[in-house]
């Protein structure tokens, strides 16, 4: 029998050049829908966690986040008043309460101040065309701080027909600090209506067809260490 003597030293070189087991990161996404009738207009309910298994103090964070809607969903934003949210997220309420779509709330982890789940107020804001959404926070620790945060619709594939793009160039709270690590967020519900033309329309519209597995919602995370996560979900329909 041939006999096969690794080092120490070889063993951990063999280690090194191992493929990664996986992301560290790991996100839950949860959808919900109200109505979730096929072709009705709808609420919509979006809820995300994000944890990391680096600890609190070392944990990369978020740099990208891109949120799949299922094929057939409709967003009808050009016929809804929109506002154009200044990068400094001092919202004109006077201008913009008619273009503000839903509510949300976030928790960050401000790690090198120690400060765990935070929580981010956070109102949602339609930019009108090109599919634009605003999502202005108020962060009250480590200190005041405006957030700002835009999101752009843009077409998929597959059986997902639209997916929001977000950017998050999340601003450090303290100078010298890590940018924050966001644990969780919820979004919603997003819901409102307008009547044109004597016919009541719906901001999000559900696929007018009903499949047995439901409608698919698909999340994805980018992470300041390349890491990326995907979590998904689906939604139960009637016709």
């Amino acid at each position: 029998m041939r006999r096969i003597i690794v080092t120490s030293a070889a063993l951990a070189v063999a280690l090194a050049l191992a493929p990664a087991a996986g992301a560290a990161e790991k996100t839950t996404l949860d959808v919900s829908l109200k109505p979730a009738k096929a072709g009705a207009g709808s609420a919509l309910t979006v809820k995300y966690t994000s944890k990391s298994d680096e600890g609190f103090e070392t944990a990369p964070y978020q740099t990208h986040i891109s949120f799949y809607f299922a094929k057939g969903m409709s967003f009808p934003y050009k016929d809804f008043p929109s506002c154009k949210i200044p990068k400094s997220a001092i919202i004109p309420h006077a201008k913009c309460d008619k273009a503000r779509v839903g509510p949300g709330i976030a928790h960050n982890d401000a790690r090198l101040d120690n400060l765990h789940n935070v929580p981010a107020k956070i109102d949602l804001f339609s930019g009108g065309p090109p599919g634009i959404l605003f999502f202005p926070a108020v962060v009250r620790q480590p200190a005041v701080v405006n957030v700002y945060v835009k999101g752009t619709l843009k077409k998929a594939g597959g059986k997902f027909g639209n997916f929001l793009d977000v950017p998050l160039k999340l601003p450090v709270l303290i100078v010298g600090t890590e940018k924050p690590f966001i644990n969780s967020f919820k979004i919603g519900p997003v819901k409102k209506t307008t009547v044109k033309n004597g016919r009541t329309i719906s901001f999000i519209n559900n696929p007018k067809t009903c499949p047995k597995s439901g409608w698919p919602f698909k999340i994805v995370t980018k992470y300041s260490n390349g890491d990326v996560s995907t979590a998904t979900d689906s939604v139960k329909c009637t016709k």
